[in-house]
């Protein structure tokens, strides 16, 4: 999501507007869209949240963008909110709600690149407790089917090929905190995030995005497809 002190009236031109009111305190769970909102607070104050609990906060007369699928959920002050919002669609159905079973899936997303890291750093020879965890942890996240493309376009086939590749040459600190879901359906879900990476001999940050195809494998999501490229126009 992005956040602005005012409305960019030039990038909602042609897309029509409705006013939106919402009663005090109210609580909307995570959820997600299929198309792009923008929306200017009108009177009252909003919270939105996003997959990471990281908050946007706005009053009157502030602006949001909140990108196609991205996850989030939403607060209203207590005194209520009114604003002002653009879709490109007429259809009031755009939005879908996500239960325990989809947030639990989102949330090992945001796990996913701090366990990859110690994952990594291990002492192949000798394992330790805290390896065996992370070990766990991916093994229950992947596919026996997995296919993972790196960023340089290097394809590896099978969970034991990505479990065994050799050290990476980059460590991801920043990891995003919010998470798109590009498609969902009754037995997959298409999921992207961004994560920021540094060399571990130093450099500049980099930016890439992952897109991760869960499947169900039993009742259990799988990532099957699991495909990373650099953000377009990142430094």
């Amino acid at each position: 999501m992005n956040k602005y002190p005012s409305m960019p009236r030039q990038l909602v031109d042609g897309l029509p507007p409705r006013n939106v009111p919402h009663p005090a305190g109210e609580q909307v769970d995570f959820h997600y869209h299929d198309v792009e909102e923008w929306l200017e607070v009108l009177k009252g104050k909003i919270s939105f949240f996003s997959a990471g609990e990281l908050e946007y906060s706005l009053v009157e007369g502030e602006a949001l963008k909140i990108p196609q699928g991205e996850i989030h959920r939403v607060a209203i002050g207590p005194e209520g909110v009114t604003y002002r919002m653009w879709v490109p669609v007429n259809d009031e159905f755009f939005s879908h709600m996500l239960d325990d079973k989809d947030m639990s899936l989102v949330r090992r997303n945001l796990e996913l690149p701090e366990v990859e890291n110690r994952w990594d750093a291990r002492i192949r020879e000798n394992l330790t407790g805290g390896d065996n965890k992370n070990r766990a942890f991916l093994d229950d996240s992947l596919s026996a089917d997995l296919t993972f493309c790196t960023a340089d376009g290097k394809l590896l086939v099978g969970k034991v090929a990505y479990l065994d590749r050799p050290p990476a040459d980059v460590i991801i600190r920043y990891p995003s905190d919010s998470i798109r879901i590009l498609l969902k359906g009754p037995e997959s879900i298409l999921l992207s995030t961004v994560v920021y990476t540094e060399l571990k001999k130093g450099g500049p940050r980099q930016s890439f995005s992952n897109s991760r195809l869960f499947v169900k494998e039993g009742d259990i999501w799988k990532c099957r497809v699991w495909v990373n490229y650099p953000e377009r126009g990142a430094s």
